[in-house]
């Protein structure tokens, strides 16, 4: 329970969960409804085109994947969540526009670009919940010296599932929608890509008063042990008073002369070498 209440008291963490969120409710309405789409609207049938369909989406996300590396790593996660909603948001209106208004270009040729480009986006919305939150969790961890990488992870997919489910009513209101006349489908087979870009533009909100690129390697930086310009406090009695042992070609003959030389090392140190004679006669030897 403290674990959990510390975890929500974490701005930054609330903030990305809402922002998923409020995303996930529009991702959900668009990985629910695209097949009925490219089957009804784009006129995508059979096993192979569903399948170079498919194949489209699955090649176009997996090869942007370095791409959105290098631009979370160069740009930072928070621009790169505000470009992936912004690409997916500027292109899924086009579901008004294919199949409803004559192009120059084909249809067919007009599908593939509105799957690349949506897709292009799904690809760095995909990997950026695992590289945010474990990046929360460490900032976390560097912060309180406690891990709760497993809290972070496993309490975000409560109120993911939530902001799923509102995903998946929207989705049942816009199919129960008249049909459009003269078609054979509803207005809401063209109204869903409006509909899933407001939600997306929705998730921007949260993520601009977020702070979701905290600075871990200077934090990292300064939790380093300064080791060599600081003795720690388990340092050896002689380290910690800077004292300069006699150098042997080997080690010390018996081991008690190990402990004598800890015990006289404060004394080496403050000079007070007459007061130990023992001493003294162990650096003229």
């Amino acid at each position: 329970r403290r674990a959990l209440e510390i975890v929500l008291k974490n701005r930054n963490y609330v903030l990305w969960m809402l922002a998923q969120g409020i995303s996930s409710v529009g991702t959900t309405i668009l990985a629910t409804n695209v097949i009925e789409y490219v089957q009804t609207i784009l006129n995508v049938g059979g096993f192979t085109g569903q399948l170079t369909f498919g194949v489209v989406l699955l090649v176009t996300i997996m090869a942007l994947f370095p791409v959105w590396g290098r631009i979370i790593k160069k740009k930072g996660k928070r621009f790169s969540f505000i470009l992936c909603m912004v690409i997916m948001a500027a292109s899924l209106p086009l579901t008004l526009i294919i199949g409803q208004v004559s192009l120059p270009i084909s249809q067919t040729i007009m599908s593939y670009i509105f799957l690349i480009l949506v897709s292009s986006g799904l690809s760095g919305y995909n990997l950026l919940p695992y590289v945010v939150i474990a990046d929360l969790a460490e900032e976390d961890e560097l912060k309180t010296s406690e891990p709760r990488a497993g809290m972070y992870t496993g309490f975000n997919s409560i109120p993911l599932n939530f902001f799923q489910a509102l995903g998946g009513i929207t989705w049942g209101f816009l199919m129960a929608l008249p049909k459009i006349p003269g078609k054979t489908y509803s207005y809401g087979l063209i109204y869903w890509g409006p509909v899933v870009s407001l939600f997306l533009l929705l998730s921007i909100l949260p993520i601009l008063k977020a702070n979701i690129d905290p600075p871990l390697e200077e934090m990292r930086k300064s939790l380093e042990d300064p080791h060599t310009k600081d003795p720690s406090p388990q340092a050896p009695l002689g380290a910690q008073a800077n004292c300069v042992f006699p150098q042997y070609p080997q080690p010390p003959p018996f081991p008690y002369l190990c402990t004598m030389f800890s015990s006289l090392s404060f004394s080496v140190h403050s000079n007070h070498t007459q007061d130990y004679p023992l001493h003294a006669e162990l650096q003229a030897a």
